[in-house]
This record gives C-alpha cells, structure tokens and sequence, in this order.
C-alpha cells in the first residue's frame, strides 16, 4: 500500500447542506483521486501518485479499507520495538577458515534473520558465504577490500538490522613491542599477557615471537586459582605464532599451565618450542603439574607444529567440550603426565560426568609422542564421559625408548576412556610399556561404535609387565562397549595377546564387535606358552574372521581364546593360523 507523505495528504470535506460522507474512487494509472459528493460534483486532485485517507473527526468510517489499513498501522508501529543484535561483532580470520555467528531478534516473537555478506544475501566466492544458520566461510583468497560486512536482518521487520566486521588484513602484535627481551633471564610473562590482550581486545590478530628465549617466571594471566601463567578467556582469532624451534617459551615452576585459552574460538599456537621443566617436581609427583597448551571450552582451535618438552599434565590439553579443534604435527617428548589429552568431563571423573555433552569432533593427525607418560597412563587419551566424541587419531606416531619412573608400570599408546564414535587410524605405537591401544568402559553404554584400523603396533608390554596390542577392557559390570570394530591392524611381538576382548565380571559386558583381518606376529621372549593371538572373555556376539595369527612354533597357548564367552555359537571363521604352541581355536 502507497501512503502520503503528510504534505502530500488531500483534504476532503462534506458537501453543503449534507450529513453523507464522501465516497474516494481510486485511479493508481493516473497518480489522481476523484472525489465525487452525494450531489454528483466531482472534482479530480493530483496527488503525484500517492494515495491516502485523512480521518477527519467529524466523518464516522473512512470508506476505504485500502487505505486506511489498521493491521499494516499496528504493524509499523510495533517494528519500533524490534531490535537485531549479532555476535561477535568484530572478528580476524584467515582465508579458509570459518566462524560462527549468533543474531538475536527482540520485540517480536519471530526470531528469523536473513544473512548477507557485503550486502548479497547469502554471499559469494569473492567475499565469502554465510549459511542460514549464521556460519560465514571465508573465500580461499583474501578479498580485495581486506574485510566484509556481515550483516543479520530481521525477516520481521527489514529496518532491524545487526552488522558485524571481519578482517582479513594480518593484525601483528609482536611481543617485543609489548616489552619482552627474550633472553632467558628477564619475566617476560606479562609483556606476553599485555600482548595476548591487546590482539583479543582487537577482534583477533597474530602475537608473534621472534627468536628467543621467553622465561615465564610469574603467573602473568587471571586464570583461576592461578592454575596458568598465559591466560585469554573470551576471545576470538588470536593466533601465537613463532619462528620454529629458536621461538623458546618456558618455565620451571610446578604445577603451573603455560599457556590457556578459556571460552575461546577460532585461536591458534603455532611454530614454537615450549617446555616446562621441573625434573625434580615433576619425578617426584608424575602427573600433578601443569600442561604446555590448555583448550578449556574452546571452538575450532589448532595447536600445529610446535614442540612440548617435560611437561608434567597432559603437554597438549583438551577439556570441558573443547570441539572442532585441530592437533596436528606437533612433535611433545620427553613429558612425565601424557602427551595429549581430551577430557570432556573438565574436573569430573569419567564416571560421575553424565553422557550428555553434544561431540567435539577434535582431530589429532601427524604427532609425533616419544617418551611420553614416563609416570602416567597414557601418552594419549580420550575420555569424554560417555559421549560421542567423532575424534579422528589418525597418522600419529608413539614410542619409547626410556624406562618409566619407579613405581609405574601402565601407560599406553592411545587410551579411549568412555568416548564414543572415534575412529584410530594408521597410527604407529612402538615399545609401550603396557597396552598399545585401549578402549576402556566404566559404565553402560560409555564406549560405542568405535574403529581401530591400520595400526601398526610393534612389542607392547616392553615395561616387563603385561602388554596387548589391542585391549578393550570394560569394567562397567553391564552393557559398556559394543559397535567396535578392530581390522587391518598389524600387531607384532606382544608380551601378552595380539588382540584382547575383556568384561569384568560380567557376561556380555563388551559385545556386538567385529575383529577382522588383521595380522599377528606372537614371536615374543616372554610368556611364551600362555598367550593367545585373540582372547574374548566374558563378552558376546563377537566376530572373528580372516585374521592372521602366526608364532615360531614356540608360543600362542591357541590361536583364537574364548573363555567363558556367552556365546554359545562364536562366530569364529576363515582365520588363518600357522607355527603356534597350542591349537588355533580353544573354548572354555
């Protein structure tokens, strides 16, 4: 409906000696109206093409619904109400990556938004695309203005709109210019933190290290209880990026993180060389220190190609649903509390955090973990509560070649504690002082439909105590792991079992997996006439099929083990089994 700007309104009137309103007749072809009184008398008014109705007290009705639209009045007059809000409202990307928005509508019940970049909804591939649900993809080259506009407006009302700015155009923050020196000597922990918070008040931007040695000797950061020395919480886009090894961050005090982001997204640590080092600490007390790099809540971060030394918790940390992020190509040795760690549950334990948290979708690929969890369980771990995690450990590479600290005796390869839908993938596990790889339940339906493929696992149990290639081992007395699927690994001169199946306590506690086609070399110097190429016990509705199990003729009490299995049927074929001690199929 076209309406008058006031200036533009016509003014009618009743004619002479007459109680009866004026009838309008409309003419939009002509930009005229035509008003004719009860007598016949007409007179035609230009109006410029606008049309309207003036109320007029004395007239009862304007009779013309057309122009006089109530609904469309109320309508404009609520839009005042209604207010668009977007977050974040400034942001730094690079090429390639993506964020997500969040847009809010107040005064109406509508929450719909349209998105555009650079005013074309949807985007394009210059600028860049947004979805409906608010998440921009950058476009692969920089664009030429160096930052876009994204833009959310209200599908209730088009004047209610929200704008947000993305940079593209590198903002450095060199920690030097905040007043870190870089020898060795001098606290450079708050020129870092000074650093770090001008890049998040910024929307983002690299902090970078030149060559140096950046001695962190004071906790710099408000992390709580003062649990890190480096510390940003709240922010988006900022990147660490150093120069390779000679970029050197480091401390010697306990306990002590060196570097956390809280409640971030879209962060990066990148090329550089950290360690904490407290031998005597962290000997002494294992797995109580502080990490290298800690993720808390963190969305799409990426921790690449740096490398961790002596760090006494997990080097590389992950916890309190940290998703969507990226560790890859990072070479962590020599740590006393594991080398990477995801824990979904932050504080909690695995059995008391409830299996609700929505995945984390993190990736793990091309690490490097030589001599990790010398006092721990695991050089890498997985434990999200029971929920499903969809992390990939793919490519990774684990060895040791020192003995682990007196008093400990497990520590794995790669541990998945209560973590569901994770794929492992081609990794190498080389001389684990236990297990190489285990899946691990400590209650109902805590580890599920997991695939341990294309590994490589080469003398597991090398700490003289026990050591399977492949474990899974429920413990939650019920129905704990099932969905598995273990194939086309490599598994040779294990202290104990190529591949073990165990429930604790329970009939069918693991169940409904599949073992199949891998290959197992038993040649080993140990337990030589007890151990098994496959063991299942206490589990059910497992199949084992075209696996190759194979010894000198001097080990493997049998070839396939099932003891106390529920089934009363095994699904146990086409398996091949050559030069062992024992026959290739036993059923207790």
């Amino acid at each position: 409906m076209e309406v008058f700007t006031p200036r533009e309104q016509a003014q009618f009137s009743n004619s002479p000696g007459t109680d009866t309103p004026p009838s309008l007749g409309l003419s939009r072809s002509t930009g005229s109206s035509i008003w004719r009184s009860s007598n016949g008398d007409s007179r035609r008014r230009h109006i410029g093409g606008h049309l309207t109705c003036l109320a007029v007290i004395a007239l009862p009705i304007c009779g013309c619904d057309a122009l006089l639209d109530v609904a469309s009045s109320n309508a404009r007059t609520n839009s005042h109400l209604i207010a668009t809000t977007i977050s974040p409202g400034t942001a730094y990307l690079a090429p390639g990556q993506s964020l997500q928005f969040t847009a809010t509508v107040s005064g109406t019940s509508d929450s719909l938004v349209t998105w555009s970049v650079d005013g074309v909804t949807g985007g394009n591939s210059a600028t860049g695309s947004i979805s409906t649900a608010g998440v921009y993809s950058a476009p692969l080259t920089e664009p030429v203005a160096g930052e876009v506009a994204i833009t959310a407006t209200s599908v209730a009302d088009s004047s209610a709109v929200a704008n947000a700015t993305i940079s593209f155009r590198e903002k450095v923050y060199s920690v030097t210019s905040f007043g870190a020196i870089g020898d060795g000597v001098a606290d450079d922990g708050p020129a870092i933190q000074n650093a770090l918070a001008a890049a998040a008040a910024g929307g983002g931007g690299e902090v970078s290290f030149p060559c140096g040695h950046f001695a962190l000797k004071s906790v710099a950061g408000p992390a709580p209880s003062g649990r890190s020395l480096l510390y940003l919480s709240s922010a988006s886009g900022v990147q660490l990026q150093g120069l390779g090894e000679c970029s050197h961050l480091y401390t010697d005090l306990p306990q002590k993180t060196v570097l956390e982001f809280d409640h971030c997204d879209h962060v990066m640590v990148s090329n550089m060389f950290i360690s904490a080092l407290n031998a005597t600490y962290v000997e002494t007390y294992g797995m109580a220190g502080g990490s290298a790099v800690r993720f808390t809540n963190v969305n799409y971060g990426t921790i690449t190609d740096i490398e961790v030394d002596g760090a006494s918790a997990g080097a590389l940390y992950l916890t309190d649903a940290t998703s969507h992020s990226t560790l890859t190509g990072n070479y962590i040795h020599d740590t006393y509390g594991g080398g990477i760690w995801e824990d979904d549950c932050g504080s909690a334990s695995s059995t008391s955090c409830a299996p609700s948290s929505p995945p984390t979708y993190n990736t793990y690929q091309s690490n490097i973990l030589t001599n990790t969890s010398l006092a721990s369980t695991t050089a890498m771990a997985l434990d999200d509560g029971g929920s499903s995690s969809y992390a990939i450990i793919e490519g990774n590479a684990f060895s040791w070649n020192r003995s682990l600290l007196p008093g400990y005796s497990e520590a794995f390869c790669i541990q998945i504690g209560d973590a569901s839908d994770v794929s492992v993938l081609n990794n190498s596990c080389i001389s684990a002082p236990y297990d190489g790889i285990v899946i691990t339940s400590d209650a109902n339906n805590r580890s599920l439909r997991s695939v341990i493929q294309g590994n490589t696992i080469q003398s597991p149990g090398s700490s003289g105590y026990g050591g399977s290639g492949i474990c899974i081992w429920d413990t939650s007395h019920g129905d704990g792991t099932s969905g598995f699927v273990i194939a086309q690994n490599s598994v040779s001169y294990a202290a104990e079992s190529g591949i073990e199946i165990y429930s604790a306590g329970a009939l069918g506690g693991a169940h409904d997996g599949k073992v199949i086609n891998n290959t197992i070399n038993m040649v080993d110097q140990r337990n030589r006439g007890t151990t098994f190429g496959i063991d299942i016990e206490y589990s059910s509705s497992i199949a084992i099929a075209s696996n190759t199990i194979s010894c000198d003729g001097t080990c493997i009490a049998a070839g396939v083990n099932l003891n106390q299995s529920a089934d009363s049927t095994p699904s146990v074929s086409a398996n091949t089994v050559r030069d062992i001690l024992g026959p290739p199929l036993r059923i207790d």
